[in-house]
């Protein structure tokens, strides 16, 4: 009933603005009601051998399409992935039950894209094999099932006329609506509480139910094109101002979040409207008006290399930015990873397991927490190469074809549309795949499930309207298929229950590790480890957490079994690797703790913990020089009493080595005099890293100042 009165939102608020006359508002009234009433009846669609689906089975979709925003829980660490694909799991398992039990005929037919879209699926499928970590892997595995099966069922309610053009904008619409009026609402509280959202990082705060301003910006430029359709396809006036008011704060909340990836395709699509409106709709317009269009078309080009090349001083600042040089970063390890795996990928939900092993170091001048393995990325902030990454060339064809064919497909419906106002349509589909395309390149849209879902609608709706017709029958499926993603859709949400609840053992067990209460440490993260969770959402493998609580117990037997569980899951993470060695080092085996330890310090080098641990290492396994070596490389820290002992206890034995073979020289001399001041030693060393010299070079520079005076 809900979703019926939605879809007649317009009508309802024209019947509104008309009851100024009361006679005419009445009459409007009623026959609205009536319309409702007809939609109510199961009428079938009558089609050539239609299955037996009705209008109102689209209701399910408009009530996911509503309720999407406020899908959102804050008790979890992520608020909307998992309520989200629980959401949309509960949509494909009414639809395929629907779909299977309504279908008349024993098969159906399918064409180019929603074949493109299982093999994507069966991509990630195989991947599986491929993944170290498998049970991460499953889990995307069902997550992109969901998308596939979504742009599927779009397909076939598109087939049986149930989904049209209008319908889907203006469910879209609706959803961009209230998104918007969120964000609205949202930033009304920050100004309540005093916070000025343009000062500062103020900003970020404003997320709505999206977690990230990044992420609303990007859902909300997604809905924007079918704004656009709505007020193409309409003709009830006062539906159409509430259009522009609406699309106007919209576009005024996405100038207000300033995300470039956005801004980005805002400028890419504006281009393409340009051209696609220009040149696809020549023949409606006049000799003049051509000549117009041309002159607009070659000023808009001018005006953009012009802008490019009068601001090519702030684009290069860009390029400078920390947040561009960390996407460079992710982008080469990316390329590099590729490289080496580039038919079957490294599986999928692995990318964030192997982008370590290419070199954390890169990272340190931009962010030092990187190289720290305090901040730790689960993409690469670019989706085509994540597919790629993951589940090989196969999977990187079928995503990127998809977009192609979407993209040629609402082209080729444009251009042979009659009608002006879906050729408008047409137009804003195109590009809201293409702004999507664009996002994707910098961004990491998806990962979420919003964003995914919207695109697929979108491409299944495209699809179908552009297989209606077509010679080409397309691949015979059977209905019993359909039982596929009721299938996937139960054990997906399933799976996605067991994770919820690992979920809220997580926040126990980040209290307990930042109030240093190892005992409930090891009882919270072993709660949180499932058969279905066994990573959390920074790349750590819950079993680190449970073998610290072990480890500062001194419970060296289970800390050690947990970190070499750990080692299985994630054998990049420097934490892991620095942790597993120092066992290995109390226990006394310097080899095995060493080879850990080099491993670490390989992948990041400025890694403060692990070069303690390295240094110890080798100076209890009697490698003096490689001690001295690796703790000079250590950036002086006047607050880590850690580091300040080790280095004290190893720069003061290579000191002592060198008096007993200098013997009776000036150096010698002068190395007697501090080898016993700590204060002295630390002092020289934070004086030689000052002057980026070696201690010892400084000292004997010390030396022969000492001596010269």
């Amino acid at each position: 009933m809900g979703a019926l009165f939605l879809s007649q939102f317009p009508v309802f608020i024209s019947v509104l603005t008309d009851f100024r006359n009361r006679q005419t508002g009445w009459r409007k009234l009623g026959f609205w009601i009536k319309k409702i009433s007809l939609d109510l009846m199961p009428m079938a669609i009558t089609e050539k051998a239609s299955p037996s689906i009705h209008k109102w089975q689209i209701m399910p979709l408009w009530i996911f399409c509503v309720t999407l925003p406020f899908v959102y829980s804050s008790v979890g660490v992520d608020p909307s992935i998992l309520p989200r694909q629980v959401a949309a799991s509960f949509l494909i398992l009414i639809f395929g039950c629907l779909l299977f039990f309504t279908q008349q005929k024993s098969t159906f037919r399918v064409g180019v894209i929603p074949l493109f879209l299982i093999l994507l699926w069966f991509a990630y499928g195989f991947s599986y094999f491929q993944a170290t970590n498998q049970i991460e892997a499953t889990y995307i595995i069902l997550k992109i099932g969901i998308f596939v099966f979504v742009g599927w069922v779009v397909y076939a309610l598109t087939k049986h006329k149930i989904v049209t053009l209008e319908r889907l904008s203006l469910m879209v619409t609706i959803t961009g609506i209230i998104t918007t009026l969120m964000a609205v609402g949202n930033m009304m509280l920050l100004h309540s509480k005093g916070v000025n959202v343009l000062e500062g990082d103020n900003m970020y705060k404003v997320n709505a139910t999206f977690g990230h301003k990044n992420l609303l910006s990007s859902f909300l430029f997604l809905c924007l094109p079918m704004f656009g359709v709505q007020v193409a396809v309409t003709t009830n006036k006062a539906w159409r101002v509430s259009l522009y008011s609406f699309g106007i704060i919209l576009i005024g909340i996405l100038v207000l979040l300033q995300t470039r990836a956005v801004l980005l395709a805002i400028s890419v699509c504006g281009l393409a409207v340009l051209f696609l409106l220009i040149f696809g709709l020549a023949k409606h317009l006049s000799s003049l008006q051509k000549r117009i269009s041309v002159l607009i078309a070659s000023g808009s080009i001018l005006l953009l290399f012009s802008c490019l090349y009068i601001y090519r001083d702030k684009l290069s600042l860009l390029t400078r930015t920390e947040s561009f040089i960390e996407r460079k970063n992710l982008w080469n390890n990316t390329l590099q990873m590729i490289s080496e795996h580039p038919i079957a990928g490294v599986g999928a939900a692995n990318w964030q397991i192997q982008m370590p092993k290419y070199g954390m170091q890169k990272f340190y001048e931009v962010n030092y927490t990187i190289s720290e393995g305090l901040t730790n990325f689960q993409r690469p902030h670019n989706d085509f190469l994540w597919v790629w990454a993951e589940t090989g060339v196969i999977g990187f064809l079928m995503y990127s074809l998809i977009f192609m064919f979407s993209l040629v497909y609402a082209y080729q419906l444009f251009r042979k549309e009659e009608s002006l106002s879906l050729k408008i349509g047409y137009v804003m589909l195109f590009v809201q795949v293409l702004g999507f395309m664009v996002i994707s390149s910098v961004d990491f849209p998806w990962e979420r499930i919003e964003h995914p879902v919207v695109l697929m609608m979108t491409i299944g709706f495209l699809a179908a309207t552009h297989d209606t017709g077509q010679q080409w029958k397309g691949l015979k499926m059977y209905r019993w298929m359909w039982l596929i993603p009721v299938i996937l859709s139960m054990y997906s949400i399933f799976v996605c229950a067991q994770r919820w609840k690992s979920e809220l053992q997580l926040r126990k067990m980040y209290k307990a590790h930042a109030a240093g209460n190892w005992q409930r440490l090891v009882v919270e993260g072993t709660k949180a480890q499932t058969p279905y969770f066994n990573m959390d959402y920074y790349s750590i493998p819950l079993q680190w957490y449970v073998g610290v609580g072990y480890f500062m117990q001194d419970n060296l037997v289970e800390a050690k079994k947990r970190f070499e569980e750990a080692y299985q899951l994630h054998p990049y993470q420097v934490h892991v690797l620095n942790n597993y060695g120092a066992c290995f080092e109390k226990e006394g085996n310097h080899t095995k703790a060493i080879e850990l330890l080099e491993q670490s310090h390989r992948l990041s080098p400025t890694f403060s913990d692990g070069i303690i641990n390295l240094s110890g290492a080798y100076f209890n396994a009697g490698r003096l020089d490689d001690a001295y070596n690796i703790i000079t490389k250590f950036r002086y820290d006047e607050q880590n009493e850690r580091f300040k002992m080790f280095a004290l206890t190893i720069i003061k034995v290579k000191l002592e080595e060198i008096i007993k073979i200098e013997k009776t020289t000036p150096f010698a001399t002068y190395l007697k005099q501090i080898v016993s001041d700590d204060k002295r030693i630390l002092f020289e060393y934070q004086k030689s890293e000052e002057h980026q010299t070696n201690l010892l070079v400084w000292l004997q520079k010390q030396s022969i100042r000492h001596r010269i005076q």
